[in-house]
C-alpha cells in the first residue's frame, strides 16, 4: 500500500461550499433546539434517547474523472436551547463521538468539528480520547481545548482502505458542561476535506457525530422579595390612578 504526498495532491484545487439551509427546530425530551446553519452541519435526535442529540456534517464525495483534485465543504451552526417550562437545564454532558466511515480509492478524507459553549464550563475527568495514527494516516478522536470549547477529528489517507463505524463502536466522551440555566446557545464549526488522486472510484468519507446529552432540574419559584421591575409598577400606578378617578366620579353624583 502507498500513503498520500499532500503537497501532490493540490495540483488542483476545487473548493465547495455548501447552500445555507434555513433555520429549523426539533423538540425532543424536555427541550428544544432551534439552529441557524451555515453549510451543511446537521442535528439528528438519537432514537431511543430523547434527550441526546448529535452534531455533524453532510457526506462528502469526489468526482472519478479528475485527478490529483482536493475538495472542501465547510459550514457552522449556532444552536439555542430552550428546556421546557417549568424546567432549567441542570448539566449538560459530552457523550464523545459515535459514527463515520472514509472510503479511499487513491487518496484520503478528513474531517474536523469543532464547539464552543455560552452558558457552562467543562468538568471532568479527561480532555482527550481516540487513536492517533500517524504512521498509518489515520486518527478518530476528541478534545477539550478549553473551558467552553472542543473539538474531534476523523480521517484516513491510507490508500485502497476504507473504514466503517457504526454508533454502537463509539469514542466515549466523559464529563459534563454545568449549566444551571433555562436556556444557553452553542457555536459549531465544521470542515470535511478529500483529496482524489486518481482511479475508478470516488474517495469519500461519512463524518463522525458529536454526542451531547442534557438533566433538568424544576426551575425554582419566582423570588417574593424581588422588587416589581419598573415597567410593572408604572402599569399599577395608572390602574391606581384610574380607580381614584371613578371614585372621585361617584362621589360627586
Amino acid at each position: 500500500m502507498n500513503k498520500f504526498t499532500l503537497p501532490a495532491l493540490l495540483l488542483t484545487l476545487n473548493v465547495t461550499v455548501l447552500p445555507s439551509i434555513q433555520a429549523d427546530t426539533i423538540h425532543t425530551g424536555s427541550l428544544t433546539v432551534t439552529w441557524t446553519p451555515t453549510g451543511a452541519v446537521t442535528v439528528n435526535t438519537a432514537p431511543g434517547s430523547p434527550n441526546l442529540l448529535r452534531f455533524s456534517h453532510e457526506t462528502l464525495s469526489g468526482a472519478t474523472d479528475t485527478p490529483n483534485t482536493y475538495t472542501i465543504a465547510t459550514g457552522s451552526l449556532t444552536a439555542n436551547f430552550q428546556a421546557d417550562e417549568g424546567l432549567i437545564f441542570d448539566k449538560m454532558y459530552f457523550g464523545g463521538i459515535s459514527g463515520g466511515a472514509t472510503f479511499l480509492e487513491a487518496g484520503g478524507a478528513h474531517s474536523y468539528m469543532g464547539w464552543d459553549v455560552h452558558g457552562g464550563s467543562f468538568t471532568g475527568p479527561a480532555t482527550y480520547g481516540g487513536t492517533n495514527n500517524p504512521d498509518e494516516g489515520y486518527y478518530r478522536e476528541w478534545e477539550i481545548t478549553g473551558p467552553t470549547t472542543g473539538r474531534s477529528t476523523f480521517g484516513d489517507s491510507w490508500w485502497y482502505r476504507s473504514r466503517i463505524f457504526d454508533f454502537n463502536d463509539p469514542v466515549y466522551g466523559g464529563g459534563y458542561y454545568d449549566i444551571g440555566a433555562a436556556s444557553f446557545s452553542m457555536d459549531f464549526s465544521a470542515y470535511v476535506g478529500i483529496f482524489h488522486v486518481g482511479g475508478p472510484w470516488p474517495t469519500g468519507i461519512i463524518p463522525q457525530s458529536i454526542n451531547f446529552g442534557f438533566t433538568y432540574l424544576d426551575a425554582p419559584p419566582a423570588d417574593p422579595a424581588v422588587p416589581e421591575t419598573a415597567p410593572t409598577l408604572g402599569l399599577m400606578a395608572l390602574g391606581l390612578a384610574g380607580l381614584a378617578g371613578v371614585r372621585r366620579k361617584v362621589s360627586r353624583t
